[in-house]
């Protein structure tokens, strides 16, 4: 209940700012470029799937446009209903999706219990499993929005599991994340919650330099 207010709180001020601006008739949501012709909203709205649809209709109707997800929230199918029905051109939307790093974090957790949905995978992670992951949360995004503008591994390899992280690992998941850029999957690609050495061995073998 304490987790929930405090969102609610911060929804509620971003959301004040953005009507602010939209009564004011000033500029739209600043925004930071990450690659080329890739700018990113400074503020984005968050959540899980147990949110619905309702909080993410209101944000689009007070201007936010977008979104940060993750397979582990699952919110996707609640956000995709949200901007069809509000008529925004895709276009004009901004997704950020993240898949697993490591199983540890899911599998192997008593949280696994809770999820909406059941990890599609199990097991030793591999990139086959990381790609069916990419393709459960597409699914639920559905064909109207068809790609995700920022892709991001979510963990390091072996993140909450036992020894140090697994640098050839990561590299080979997060080649499945360079897939995405060359098919279309996603306009770019990054990482989250990586510490400087898990960065420094990723970029001796990425092909596409992380933007996030």
């Amino acid at each position: 209940d304490g987790d929930r207010a405090r969102h609610k709180m911060v929804f509620l001020g971003a959301g004040l700012l953005l009507g602010l601006a939209t009564a004011a008739n000033t500029a739209p949501m600043p925004s930071v470029q990450i690659s080329k012709g890739v700018d990113l909203p400074m503020i984005t709205m968050g959540g899980d799937g147990q949110w619905g649809g309702s909080n993410y209709s209101l944000w689009l109707e007070l201007g936010g446009h977008g979104f940060d997800t993750a397979w582990e929230y699952q919110p996707s199918r609640a956000i995709s209903a949200a901007i069809r029905a509000s008529g925004v051109p895709r276009s004009e939307i901004f997704i950020t999706h993240k898949i697993p790093g490591s199983l540890s974090f899911n599998c192997t957790a008593a949280k696994c219990k809770t999820f909406p949905e059941l990890p599609p995978v199990s097991g030793h992670y591999t990139p086959d499993m990381a790609r069916r992951f990419l393709a459960d949360n597409m699914k639920r995004l559905g064909p109207e929005i068809g790609y995700v503008d920022l892709l991001l591994l979510h963990t390091p390899c072996n993140y909450g599991g036992s020894g140090p992280h697994n640098y050839t690992e990561c590299a080979a998941i997060y080649k499945v994340l360079e897939e995405a850029v060359q098919n279309g999957t996603a306009k770019t690609i990054g990482v989250s919650n990586f510490g400087s050495a898990d960065l420094e061995a990723l970029l001796k073998t990425a092909k596409v330099p992380p933007v996030v």
